[in-house]
């Protein structure tokens, strides 16, 4: 294993390059790539990358691969694989921004079916918008619906304490 090591630093040393293919970067995990990905803080990362996929609540293990790929080049074989598991297409794909390359995107032809991206396109942004609107009302009331409970419960004891004597409900 060392050998090998000391055979690439000298290849590129002798080849005036800082990359070659499966450079061997762990001697105790010599199947360890460096991903160059670019993030802040962190550049490069080391480990596996995965494509996965969730079915009925379970999570299956598509592609496991120690050297560095694409995630989007699965998308078609993982969607096909469902197909084929469940005899369905699934009901929604969800994905990262990786995901969105030219080959994976809705190819519209027909005039019918560009205004139906273009619709979905849309329908998605007001969908995300109304999910905000809800999501805010619901934590507005919820701190709202706290704060009554709270204040009226203060009260109670408060008063309780002042008069010395047991609290009773109040009716509405």
């Amino acid at each position: 294993m060392v050998a090998e090591v000391y055979r690439q630093q000298q290849w590129m040393y002798d080849n005036k390059t800082q990359t070659i293919q499966d450079r061997i970067v762990s001697l105790s995990q010599p199947h360890i790539r460096p991903i160059v990905r670019g993030k802040a803080g962190t550049p490069v990362e080391f480990g596996a990358k995965l494509s996965v996929s969730l079915r009925d609540g379970y999570v299956f293990l598509d592609r496991i691969d120690w050297n560095n790929f694409n995630e989007s080049g699965d998308l078609k074989a993982q969607v096909q694989a469902f197909t084929e598991y469940t005899g369905v297409y699934p009901e929604s794909v969800h994905v990262d921004r990786v995901y969105r390359t030219r080959e994976n995107r809705v190819m519209a032809k027909l005039p019918h079916t560009s205004q139906t991206a273009i619709a979905i396109t849309f329908l998605v942004l007001n969908l995300s918008t109304l999910l905000r609107q809800v999501f805010c009302v619901f934590l507005c009331f919820k701190q709202n619906h706290t704060l009554f409970w709270g204040q009226l419960l203060t009260q109670v004891i408060i008063g309780e304490i002042l008069n010395n004597k047991s609290s009773s409900f109040i009716e509405a």
